[in-house]
């Protein structure tokens, strides 16, 4: 259960929090520069969050963005889908200010024909799930519906089937945190994101620095996981 203070404030907004984003998620089929073509020929299936795929960088997110090192990530991570059905492969994230109230309307798609209830799962933060509902989310309408009063507090929400799930944090825990679904295949295809929390005003609300005998990962990191569209399980990854 959250403190009292971290709760009310989920109470305390009327309709909006600080920060709005829609994020809109589905599978794609993608081909050409965006599909790691060294791999794979022909069309790949994906999925993506605001039609971005996510592209997980050889460096740490987190250790880049503590050594501020450039060329890692982009910090362009769109409020809202810029182009629809096409999705495009980068590693772009999301920076929220320290204590920023933030809002979030997860809206599930049938692109392909392949609408599923997505599990996300945020890490860092436990959330209140507002509002719900089946279609496609209507921003005049729906916000009139959401709990207030008290909603439910979580890490994981499934997203209907052809529906959509809003939710409200308070962005109060500084650092860098993986956004997810929690359906593996999913996962592996690009439906993910990272947000970074700026450090707050005080050592106690900054982020750490490494300890200094921290070991470094020596392992090659394969950054494509895109499943060749129609072929088998054993295909994924293969190279």
């Amino acid at each position: 259960m959250a403190n009292r203070e971290t709760y009310y404030h989920a109470l305390k907004w009327q309709l909006y929090g600080t920060r709005v984003c829609y994020l809109s998620f589905h599978p794609s089929i993608q081909h050409g520069p965006y599909c790691c073509k060294q791999i794979f020929d022909g069309n790949k299936l994906a999925s993506s969050l605001n039609n971005i795929s996510f592209l997980n960088p050889s460096t740490d997110i987190l250790l880049a963005y503590y050594r501020n090192l450039s060329g890692v990530y982009t910090t362009d991570f769109p409020n809202w889908p810029p182009v629809f059905i096409t999705s495009l492969r980068g590693t772009k994230v999301k920076i929220l200010n320290y204590n920023e109230e933030v809002e979030i309307t997860f809206q599930d798609t049938n692109v392909l024909n392949a609408s599923a209830t997505h599990p996300m799962h945020m890490h860092g933060y436990n959330f209140y799930v507002v509002g719900s509902g089946v279609g496609n989310f209507n921003n005049e309408i729906d916000p009139k519906t959401y709990n207030l009063v008290d909603p439910l507090e979580v890490n994981t929400i499934g997203v209907p089937k052809n529906g959509w799930v809003t939710i409200r944090f308070k962005a109060n825990n500084h650092g860098v945190w993986f956004w997810h679904c929690h359906l593996d295949r999913h996962l592996t295809w690009g439906m993910s994101t990272v947000m970074i929390v700026k450090d707050g005003s005080t050592p106690e609300t900054s982020m750490c620095p490494p300890p200094p005998n921290m070991p470094s990962c020596k392992l090659p990191y394969n950054s494509t996981w895109i499943e060749d569209f129609g072929d088998s399980d054993e295909q994924v990854n293969k190279n």
